[in-house]
């Protein structure tokens, strides 16, 4: 499977992030990976969308190896179009990057899912889910339910797929 990430800058020095591993173990899965950055996205006017990306030799990898290699001349730079991909994970932060860059990857994404790409974190499937801490309660609701149990029945009667947990 070739597998696209997407993440704010390709030389981070973070080896212990999760980007890395989850692309360390993706190649020793025998999965290609490619990883570009918001800043090397491009839609063209032949309707075709791509990526500067960078990969690295098929092999076995820890993070720290994974990124030693990636930033050294044996990876393989080359723009690549998302058509070429199987899924797209979307990685980056987008509240520290740059005003300009803050929804290049989100965008990237959504444009990439019009061409039938799989796009995962993608605010669309997230933005459907519904999860505790995003659902939005009026004001007035919190204030009527008095006790715990009450606000439990009320979950369970109108978000029947929303598991609550206590904190």
């Amino acid at each position: 499977m070739k597998i696209g990430l997407v993440v704010n800058v390709m030389d981070s020095d973070g080896s212990g992030a999760t980007t890395y591993r989850l692309a360390a173990e993706a190649i020793n899965a025998g999965h290609e990976v490619w990883v570009m950055s918001t800043g090397s996205l491009s839609y063209n006017p032949d309707d075709t969308i791509r990526a500067f990306a960078r990969t690295v030799p098929p092999g076995n990898y820890t993070s720290e190896k994974f990124l030693e290699v990636f930033k050294s001349n044996q990876s393989v730079n080359k723009w690549i179009t998302v058509d070429e991909l199987d899924v797209l994970l979307l990685r980056n932060n987008p509240s520290v990057q740059k005003a300009w860059a803050q929804l290049a990857g989100i965008h990237f994404g959504r444009l990439a899912m019009r061409h039938g790409l799989i796009v995962l974190n993608d605010l669309n499937g997230l933005g459907s889910v519904q999860k505790f801490e995003k659902v939005n309660f009026s004001h007035a609701v919190l204030e009527s339910l008095e006790r715990k149990s009450e606000y439990m029945q009320y979950n369970r009667r109108n978000f029947s797929n929303v598991e609550l947990a206590t904190l």
